[in-house]
């Protein structure tokens, strides 16, 4: 018995370094130990050399204990990962929540947006803007506006009526047309009648003019001119154009 105690220990202490396979050796384990534990007591009461009964005990003991200790750093492991996933899962799902509601109450801002008419003062971050005339045209400098499309052409004139010195740039202003399409402005078209808007800066009470040029839709109705470095904040304003 003391050497079937043995072997069990041996055998079971064996598979409980092994990663993932403990728990199969905790059978042998205990029936190892409950060997060993009646070999000691049988060796004993013989008075007889109970080696080999300590020994295989032992080593079923160690294999159980390492078993048991494998079976709860799993499971406390596991019980992490799900913990992470699921506050991962909570994460991505309040992102996606956040998204839709800085894009609900981005487009709110823009439909609240002030609006202006052309030839009207507008007073924005330390500017005073205004929208003179606009104008179409099919082909400006033997340049055509692509199929379906026409050139739209705004003259605009800003005055500094801060104190402070300020920048100004054809970059600021974008087009809104019925179709919800938000274009920039076109490059590298020259107009030959007046001076195109450009980047600058303007000492208190500067003034410059310029036009700025869009390509639109032929034709396109509810035009409108929008001005500001972010279209969904109160620093923007637009412009009906018609």
């Amino acid at each position: 018995m003391g050497i079937s105690a043995l072997i069990l220990g041996v055998v079971s202490l064996s598979i409980s370094l092994i990663p993932f396979c403990g728990i199969i050796g905790l059978l042998p384990a205990i029936v190892g130990l409950v060997m060993g534990i009646l070999d000691i007591i049988k060796q004993k009461k013989q008075k007889e050399s109970k080696s080999k009964g300590i020994i295989g005990t032992v080593l079923s003991s160690l294999a159980i204990i390492y078993i048991v200790l494998g079976i709860v750093i799993f499971s406390v492991a596991s019980n992490l990962s799900v913990t992470n996933l699921e506050g991962e899962l909570e994460k991505e799902i309040g992102k996606e929540f956040g998204k839709e509601y800085i894009k609900d109450k981005q487009i709110n801002e823009f439909n609240n947006v002030k609006t202006y008419k052309v030839g009207e003062e507008i007073n924005i971050n330390g500017a005073t803007l205004k929208i003179t005339k606009i104008d179409k045209k099919a082909e400006i400098n033997n340049t055509k506006a692509s199929n379906g499309k026409e050139y739209v052409i705004v003259y605009v004139n800003i005055l500094n009526s801060s104190s402070d010195l300020i920048t100004y740039s054809p970059h600021d202003f974008s087009m809104l047309n019925s179709q919800g399409q938000l274009q920039n402005i076109t490059e590298n078209i020259e107009l030959l009648e007046t001076e195109m808007l450009s980047n600058g800066k303007l000492i208190p009470k500067g003034s410059v003019s310029g036009a700025i040029v869009f390509e639109e839709p032929k034709d396109a109705s509810n035009l409108e001119l929008l001005f500001g470095n972010d279209i969904f904040t109160e620093e923007c304003i637009k412009v009906k154009l018609e």
